[in-house]
Formats: C-alpha cells, sequence, structure tokens
C-alpha cells in the first residue's frame, strides 16, 4: 500500500479561511453547499464515497451542522478506533485525539458492555442522574 499525505476532511465548504489547518494535511470538502440535515442516509453515504480511501492519520476538521460532524466522526471511529479532531482556537487549529478503542477496551467505567443497563445508562445510575450536570461544589 502506498502511504499518502493525511487527509483534512472538512464535511461542508463554507466561507471560513481553512488555509491554517493545511499543516496537516490535504483539505478534502465532503460536501459542498446548503445541506438537507434530515438526509442522514444520503449525507452517510456521500461521507463514505469521500472517506474511502482514508488512514487513521487522518484528521476531522469540526466545523458546520453537528450531524455532519457526528456522522463523519462515527465512520471514522469505527473504521479506525480513533478520532482525530482539529477544532479551531486563537486563530490556529488544535489536534484533539479520542481513541474510541482504548475506552471499549477499558475494564473501567462504561466501556463495557455488561456496565450498561438495557437502556444504555450505567448500571447504579438512575437515568435522571445519568442526564444531570456535574456537581459544581
Amino acid at each position: 500500500m502506498t502511504e499518502r499525505t493525511p487527509v483534512v476532511y472538512i464535511t461542508n465548504l463554507g466561507a471560513h479561511d481553512y488555509e491554517p489547518a493545511k499543516e496537516f494535511g490535504e483539505l478534502r470538502f465532503l460536501t459542498r453547499g446548503k445541506i438537507k440535515r434530515y438526509a442522514t442516509s444520503t449525507i452517510y453515504r456521500d461521507f463514505i464515497d469521500g472517506m474511502s480511501d482514508g488512514i487513521k492519520e487522518d484528521f476531522l476538521l469540526v466545523s458546520s451542522l453537528s450531524i455532519l460532524n457526528s456522522i463523519a466522526a462515527a465512520i471514522i471511529a469505527r473504521k479506525f478506533g480513533v478520532v482525530n479532531f482539529l477544532l479551531f482556537s486563537d486563530g490556529k487549529y488544535i489536534l484533539r485525539s479520542v481513541n474510541i478503542d482504548a475506552l471499549l477496551d477499558t475494564n473501567e467505567g462504561v466501556g463495557n458492555e455488561e456496565d450498561l443497563r438495557p437502556d444504555g445508562q450505567a448500571r447504579g445510575l438512575r437515568r435522571d442522574e445519568a442526564d444531570a450536570p456535574p456537581d459544581k461544589g
């Protein structure tokens, strides 16, 4: 397999200046123009096509509609077990990686299937506790 330069996936071409993200790799826009946000199957298919040659070292630049970022992150996480997010901060992009596989492999917390109730909440928590914001004191 030929190695390639990492790609910075951008979910939709917007009016932002993405130039600073080029330091991380080639910019690739997955969609352009107005998006039908409820057409999630269409978005998914477009993203699968646009990310077909993806590698673990690629990046997801967080921008545009939350559903676009959610679908792109899910595809990358499922395929590679890690998502390399680029977040805009103080005029530049910063890298934040989330290793999904490490969460699933851990013996602590809700990373294990047996730690979840059938409704998806952590054992020992009522739904209202699971959804409550953390204590500030």
